[in-house]
């Protein structure tokens, strides 16, 4: 994991980092994920995950540098470092880490580091099949050990399960003999992943395709609308940008990409739906306006009088708005049609662009709008198309088809 130091605080929650890669990152409190608050300070050294300009996954370490002495000091080498960290780590209490004082329960995936070096072939603690249950390999022993229930704990048994009228169902705690008893698969669980972490153990339950990868919510404006075309065995992405500069890991810098088209009512209104601005202020009248044809067109769907489907091509007449956020612009669609002839002249900065509507229904609670992906014909930024290698092809395809199992 890449390593820097705090070089500015601001408020006591916010900053900057100048990683030991000659680059500065921004961070605050709430991508700092191990360490006390009180310990964010000038010099202090730490561990972090590079996320664009940002620092996340911050780990505040022991050791705290002399910004001043910067210039004309030898700084430590990296060796010498984790033999700082890794001695005064020994003696460390580690409740104390956390920033929300007390217990943190730790998952050993997410605190321990994978090996970057092979593990060895054909041993037990190695890369091989995994020993069989009919008979002991490697080593045996008994393990003792006392266990103490630090929090509420509660483990059902399948047994004895009540059920009222109203379909509610109570179970017991789990019982051996008539007592209440750990089964020896809770406590097999706890010594196994304790012995994983140790030992750095292969990952049990694994399948052949790749693990699939989320980006954050932050990250969502970088991604570009595309459509895959296909000429001969030969597929190509056609990039639908609308009327902005392609931007590559980084959000547009004038309009958004796709254009919003009304389709719902949401199911939890967003604040400025209902009237709310950014920081608590009113909404200007235009905004405000725009909310009142949003609520109109959402109960009749006067802006699709063609029902114009999923992925289907089409014509728009679209308008700019900006939105309450400040950094949120985008072309808003008033209506579309599958002729271009039958849409009304475009007023002022109107327009009529020609590309795709983009329909998934109202798959999460706050969802407003559909999209409408398009690349006005005056863009000239970057290329129209890319060509699709075979091989991110076949990779895309594994993603989809596990997200549909899913």
């Amino acid at each position: 994991m890449p390593e820097g130091v705090i070089i500015a605080v601001k408020k006591g929650y916010t900053g900057s980092i100048r990683g030991d890669d000659g680059n500065e990152y921004r961070f605050n409190r709430k991508r700092i994920i191990q360490g006390n608050f009180d310990q964010i300070q000038m010099g202090r050294r730490v561990e972090f995950e590079p996320d664009g300009e940002w620092a996340s996954q911050i780990r505040l370490l022991d050791e705290v540098q002399d910004l001043s002495q910067q210039t004309t000091g030898s700084p430590l080498t990296s060796a010498k470092r984790r033999k700082q960290r890794t001695t005064k780590r020994r003696s460390r209490d580690h409740t104390s880490i956390s920033p929300f004082g007390g217990y943190r329960f730790l998952n050993p995936y997410n605190f321990v580091r994978l090996l970057g070096k092979p593990r060895p072939e054909n041993h037990v603690l190695g890369n091989c099949p995994p020993p069989p249950h009919d008979r002991y390999v490697g080593l045996t022993g008994r393990i003792t050990c006392q266990v103490s229930a630090v929090t509420p704990l509660f483990i059902s048994d399948s047994h004895a399960i009540w059920e009222d009228a109203n379909g509610h169902k109570t179970y017991r705690f789990f019982q051996l003999d008539g007592q209440p008893a750990l089964p020896a698969s809770s406590l097999r669980g706890m010594v196994r992943s304790v012995f994983e972490t140790v030992t750095n153990a292969c990952f049990v339950a694994f399948s052949h395709t790749p693990l699939s990868y989320r980006l954050s919510s932050r990250q969502a404006p970088w991604l570009v609308p595309t459509r895959v075309e296909r000429d001969g065995d030969n597929w190509y992405l056609q990039l639908l940008i609308g009327t902005s500069a392609l931007q590559i890991k980084s959000p547009p810098n004038d309009f958004q990409y796709a254009a919003w088209s009304a389709s719902y009512w949401p199911l939890k209104p967003s604040k400025t739906l209902r009237g709310i601005g950014p920081k608590g202020r009113k909404l200007s009248q235009k905004q405000l306006s725009r909310i009142q044809k949003f609520i109109a067109r959402t109960n009749n769907r006067v802006h699709n009088p063609d029902g114009i489907t999923h992925g289907e091509k089409c014509y728009a007449l679209l308008e700019p708005f900006q939105h309450p956020h400040p950094r949120i612009k985008f072309w808003n669609v008033l209506e579309v049609r599958r002729n271009r002839s039958e849409l009304p002249q475009p007023q002022g900065s109107q327009r009529i662009e020609e590309g795709w509507l983009c329909i998934t229904n109202q798959n999460i609670e706050p969802k407003h709008s559909e999209r409408f992906f398009f690349r006005s014909r005056e863009n000239s930024s970057g290329p129209e198309r890319i060509a699709l290698p075979k091989s991110v092809r076949e990779a895309y395809e594994i993603l989809i088809e596990d997200y549909q199992d899913r």
